[in-house]
Parts: structure tokens; C-alpha cells; sequence
């Protein structure tokens, strides 16, 4: 028999508390209780030996655990992630180990929590608050892996749900999980994830900077409800591969404001995060969506659309100077309101042109598409048409990455006196009205109703007004273009 309080110092490990029974030289049951750095650990249970072999398969053992606030810092030993700042976070656990003799396995369960994690998020350090897991996990030490089963986890208010998983150790470890998430808030998690990012320091003053990632993993990942920037996001259904510091996403589909979502794409940390990504957009609710950005309705109907883009870059400066894509959309069954209204000057000309029909129904549209060109962190707006009742356009513009705007809008009146006019509207988002209509052509119309007078000086004035205020703004695209900046083809 063995009862005694001693006190060894050793790397910071001090045992103050040991207490051991001996049955027989292959049985010892045991009690301590020691402190570890700052922390404490306690430990009581049997221990079985095979003192012919010492061996892991030839012990065995049933044990239960307790950590109090175990310092991570000495994990960096081990394994080490720069963002992550392991030195200012503690462990918490209540364990049970079993391990049987003449056995490979050894059987943890039981709770871990980490009351906050430090992470660097850009220039500022976060924390997650709390970490708790509740596992049932199996380590083969001949395949050198850990089974966890039937596995529940909250990460602060980011997610929480359940999962199992596989991971393998091995020269790069490999993890195969199915997750299952209550929630996700993703802002959070995107920046809390790449706190387990390792950039090559040596490239980091390049352009071309790396990123290697030290895992290689399969998710199979489904969420009830996730959030980003406001959009609610419902039944996540996703595939995500990651080998060599490329990730794959061979299929990834959602719910949002009553459409869907379905998304392709690939991400190559090592090659300064080259990105491409298909997306496909079906029946989105838009008067719904834009909700989720702007206190004001803008545009309602249902949205269908196609998009590829590709960017690279490890800072948002770089990831927007790179940014390529195309696109088109096309909304059925809608309806402009406020700002994005571009019919409005239309209703001014009330006085030189007959309409008769309603704000609420000149504004209503069946069908309204545009093809976009995204390069030089500009968005070319090509091939914009519109059919609403008793009317149509088209039209062509450009918006930048600071919201600075520059369409023209060629409206056509069906079914009015005036029904070969094209009404030419200008956007400009320098000027207080946004919406105008072209100058030049209402300075036509009005000379024509007064040199012909009635319908007829309408008309003419309108013609002749189209026609000269087209060659203004094609030899002013022709003079901007020759004397300005060229830009890079859309081919």
C-alpha cells in the first residue's frame, strides 16, 4: 500500500497528491492528482500490465480523467498554427479511458470544453466563446487513427450540431466527417477558419503567396439554417474536398429568400488562392432578397441566373483588382419601385407624348434580362432588355466597385401616338436625379411640337432627337476610347 502526500518538480510538473494499491504485481489501482504548468489534473482508476511484455496492446486500463484550465501553449510543441493563439487559451475536461489488454483500441468518452479560444482575425485578436464537445472516441493505435461517434458540439454562437468522423494520422493527417449542423453563422466561421492557416512566410513579400493548409480532408456537410450578411439560408447540402491545399466543392446546394442555389468550385491555397466558382440561381424571390440589403423595394419578380467568376489574391484589394466573370439574369413577372425605376422621367412627358397608362402598370415588366462582364473592378452591364405593358427597352451601361454608375436606357412607346419614338434615358449616379431623360432629345421634341405642332411635330422631333442623340454619345464612347484608358476585350 502506497498513501502519501509528496511534491516532485520536473518541466513544471508538480504531483502533490498520490495514493496506489497493489493486489498483485500485474494490478495497481491508482489516485493522483498533479498540477501541470498552472493547471490541474487529476486521475484515478486500475491499471493491468503484462510485465513479460510492456507494450501498448499488453496494458490495460479503466481510468477516469479530470483537467482543470490545461494550458494549449504546450501543444505548440506539436503542431502549430500562427493565428491561432493557443497560449492565452485553457482546457477543461471530464474523461473515461478504457483500454482492454491484447488490444489495439483505447476507448475515450466523455466532455472537453475550451472557454474561449484567441484568434487572430486581420489587425485585431477574437475569441470563440465557449468550444464544447461531448464525443465518444476510438483510438486505433495500430492504424494510428481516431474514430469519433455519436459526437454533439457548440462553437460559441457560430455553430453547433453533431457529427462522426475518422481521422488518420499519417505525414499529412486525413479527416473524413459527416456534419450535421443545427446553425451556421458563416462570417464567423470563415474568419475563425483561417486562423488554422499557415502561410509560407518566405513568399509572403511576393505577389504569388502560399498558403498550406497541414490537413487533407472529405466534409460532407448539412445545415437546417445558416446566416451570412443578413441572408437567411435554409437546408445546406454540400460536398467539400481537400487535398494538397486544394479544395474542391463538387456540389453544394441551398435554399434563399424561396429559391435555389446551386453552386461548383475549387480553390488553390497554394497558387495565391487562384478561385473559380459556378453559380446557378432558380426562382429567387428578388423582392425578398434585396430586402436583406435595402430598407427600401427596389425590384420585384423571380430571378433566374447563371454566373462563373475567377479571381486570386490573398487580400480583398488583390481579390478585387482579379476579379473575372460573365453572367446573365433574367427576372419574370415584376416590378421596378423607387430608385431603381428608370420609367420615371417617362411620366414627365406626359404633356408632349399621350400616356395614358398608370405609374403602377407602366412599371410592371413580363420579362427584363441583361448579360454582365465583370473585369477591371467594373461591372459591364450588355444587352439589357425589358418588355413591360406597352412598352420596351434596351440599353447598356457600366457600374464600378464604388457603386459609381453610367447607363443609357433606350425606351420604345408601343401602342401610343408616339409609337416610333425611342425615348433615350440617362443614369448617372454623380447627379442628384438619377434617371433623366437625354436632353438633346426632349430640345428635339419640343422644337418639333412647336415648328409642326400636334402628334406629328412629336414624332418628328422624337426621330430626328433619337437619331442625333445616339451620334453624340457614340462619338463621345469614341473619343473617351481613343484618348482614355483601353480596356481588356470581354473574349
Amino acid at each position: 500500500n502506497l498513501d502519501k502526500l509528496t511534491e516532485h518538480v520536473q518541466d513544471n510538473v508538480y504531483v502533490y497528491h498520490l495514493k496506489g494499491n497493489m493486489p498483485s504485481f500485474s494490478e495497481i489501482d491508482v489516485e493522483t492528482k498533479l498540477k501541470y504548468y498552472s493547471s490541474q489534473v487529476e486521475a484515478k482508476g486500475s491499471i493491468d500490465l503484462d510485465l513479460n511484455k510492456l507494450d501498448f496492446n499488453n496494458i490495460g486500463f479503466k481510468m477516469k480523467l479530470k483537467l482543470d484550465e490545461v494550458a494549449l501553449g504546450q501543444s505548440e510543441k506539436y503542431v502549430r498554427f500562427p493565428n491561432l493563439l493557443l497560449k492565452q487559451s485553457k482546457l477543461n475536461a471530464n474523461l473515461y479511458v478504457d483500454k482492454n489488454t491484447k488490444s489495439d483500441l483505447l476507448l475515450v468518452k466523455g466532455t472537453t470544453s475550451i472557454p474561449k479560444l484567441y484568434y487572430k482575425a486581420g489587425n485585431r485578436i477574437s475569441f470563440v466563446q465557449p468550444i464544447n464537445l461531448n464525443t465518444r472516441a476510438i483510438y486505433n493505435h495500430k492504424n494510428a487513427s481516431i474514430q469519433l461517434e455519436n459526437s454533439n458540439y457548440v462553437i460559441g454562437n457560430i455553430s453547433s450540431g453533431s457529427f462522426d468522423a475518422n481521422l488518420k494520422f499519417s505525414n499529412v493527417p486525413y479527416l473524413s466527417s459527416n456534419i450535421r449542423a443545427n446553425y451556421i453563422h458563416l462570417e464567423p466561421v470563415l474568419h475563425f477558419a483561417s486562423s488554422f492557416s499557415r502561410v509560407n512566410k518566405k513568399e509572403s513579400k511576393k505577389e504569388n503567396r502560399t498558403i498550406r493548409i497541414p490537413i487533407n480532408f472529405d466534409i460532407q456537410l448539412y445545415s437546417g439554417n445558416m446566416e451570412y450578411k443578413h441572408n437567411a439560408i435554409y437546408h445546406l447540402n454540400s460536398k467539400l474536398s481537400l487535398q494538397n491545399s486544394f479544395l474542391s466543392i463538387p456540389s453544394c446546394s441551398f435554399r434563399v429568400s424561396d429559391g435555389e442555389v446551386y453552386l461548383l468550385g475549387k480553390v488553390d491555397f497554394i497558387k495565391n488562392m487562384q478561385s473559380q466558382f459556378d453559380i446557378n440561381l432558380e426562382n429567387i424571390n428578388l423582392e425578398k432578397f434585396i430586402r436583406n440589403f435595402h430598407d427600401k423595394d427596389l425590384v420585384s419578380g423571380k430571378l433566374q441566373a447563371v454566373f462563373r467568376i475567377r479571381t486570386e489574391g490573398l487580400s480583398k484589394k488583390d481579390i478585387k483588382k482579379n476579379l473575372f466573370g460573365t453572367g446573365e439574369l433574367n427576372v419574370k413577372d415584376g416590378q421596378l419601385f423607387d430608385k431603381a425605376n428608370f420609367l420615371k422621367p417617362i411620366y414627365a412627358l406626359d404633356k408632349i407624348i399621350s400616356i395614358k397608362k398608370e405609374n403602377e402598370t407602366l412599371s410592371s415588366f413580363q420579362n427584363m434580362k441583361t448579360t454582365l462582364y465583370i473585369q477591371n473592378e467594373t461591372i459591364q452591364i450588355r444587352d439589357f432588355e425589358y418588355k413591360g405593358l406597352g412598352l420596351q427597352a434596351k440599353g447598356k451601361g457600366d457600374v464600378d466597385f464604388s457603386s459609381n454608375a453610367s447607363l443609357r436606357i433606350t425606351v420604345g412607346l408601343e401602342g401610343l401616338v408616339g409609337k416610333a419614338i425611342k425615348v433615350p434615358i440617362i443614369y448617372n449616379s454623380e447627379k442628384t436625379i438619377a434617371f433623366i431623360v437625354d436632353p438633346i432629345w426632349l430640345t428635339s421634341v419640343y422644337a418639333g411640337t412647336l415648328i409642326l405642332a400636334g402628334p406629328a411635330g412629336t414624332v418628328v422631333g422624337g426621330l430626328v432627337g433619337s437619331a442625333v442623340s445616339e451620334d453624340v454619345d457614340t462619338g463621345w464612347s469614341f473619343f473617351k476610347g481613343f484618348f482614355g484608358k483601353k480596356k481588356k476585350s470581354n473574349k
